[in-house]
C-alpha cells in the first residue's frame, strides 16, 4: 500500500485494516501467522496507534485473534467455525438474492456472463476463480439495498475464504461449481427468484458437505 493510498480519505486505521484484510482472506498471511505491531506501523510509516486500532478493527470481524501488547495472529482453521459461517451462508445468502433479483439491471446480467466465461477459463494454479466466485456473488448483492444484511454477508465471505479455496481444490468441485452459477444466472434472467434461491441453496450446501467431508 502506498502512501497515497494511507491518505486517500479512510483514517489510517481503517485503511491498513483493510490492507491487512485483503492479505488474510487471499492467503498472503497464513492462517496462525503473526502479525507484529511495531513490524507494520514501521512497514506503513505510522505509529503503533492506527496499526492497534487496525488490529483491532480484524479481530472483531474475527480475522484475526489479538496479542496483548505485540499484535495480533491469523485466525487458524476451525471446524466449528466452518460449519457455523457455511450454516449462516446458507441461510442469509438465499434470502437476499432472492430479494436483489428485481433490482438486477440488463448490464449486471451482462457482467455476470463475462465473470463466468473467465471463471470457467481460469486454471486452479492462477488463483484468479475464488476472486471471481466471489465477484460473481456479491454482484447481486450489490444490488440489495439491506445495507445490515449486506454487510453481515460481506463478513461472512471474510470468514469463508480459507475453507473455500479448501472446498476449491476438491475434485470436482469447480466444474459442478460453475454449473451451478450456469443455473442461477438462467434463473435470475427469468426473474424468478424462488427459484434462484433454491439453487444457490444447493450451492452453499454442497461446498459445506464437500468441506466437512474433507476433514
Amino acid at each position: 500500500m502506498s502512501e497515497a493510498d494511507l491518505y486517500s480519505g479512510d483514517s489510517l486505521a481503517e485503511s491498513i485494516a483493510a490492507d491487512l484484510k485483503q492479505r488474510i482472506v487471499t492467503g498472503q498471511l497464513a492462517a496462525g501467522e503473526r502479525i507484529v505491531q511495531n513490524a507494520v506501523a514501521e512497514q506503513y510509516g505510522v505509529s503503533r496507534l492506527p496499526v492497534r486500532e487496525a488490529l483491532r478493527a480484524l479481530s472483531n470481524s474475527g480475522l484475526v485473534d489479538l496479542e496483548p501488547s505485540r499484535g495480533a495472529r491469523v485466525r487458524p482453521f476451525d471446524r466449528a467455525e466452518m460449519r457455523e459461517v457455511c450454516l449462516m451462508r446458507e441461510q442469509l445468502e438465499p434470502m437476499a438474492i432472492a430479494e436483489a433479483v428485481s433490482r438486477i439491471t440488463p448490464a449486471d446480467l451482462e457482467e455476470a456472463g463475462e465473470i463466468l466465461a473467465r471463471m470457467e477459463l481460469s486454471s486452479p494454479e492462477d488463483g484468479n476463480w475464488l476472486a471471481l466466485d466471489r465477484q460473481f456473488h456479491t454482484l447481486w448483492y450489490d444490488r440489495l439495498g439491506m445495507p445490515m444484511l449486506h454487510r453481515t454477508i460481506d463478513q461472512l465471505w471474510d470468514l469463508a475464504h480459507r475453507y473455500r479455496a479448501a472446498f476449491s481444490m476438491t475434485s470436482g468441485a469447480r466444474e459442478i461449481s460453475d454449473l451451478e452459477h450456469r443455473l442461477m444466472l438462467h434463473a435470475i434472467r427469468r426473474g424468478a427468484a424462488e427459484d434462484v434461491a433454491a439453487i444457490l441453496g444447493v450451492h452453499l450446501r454442497h461446498v459445506r458437505n464437500s468441506l466437512e467431508k474433507g476433514q
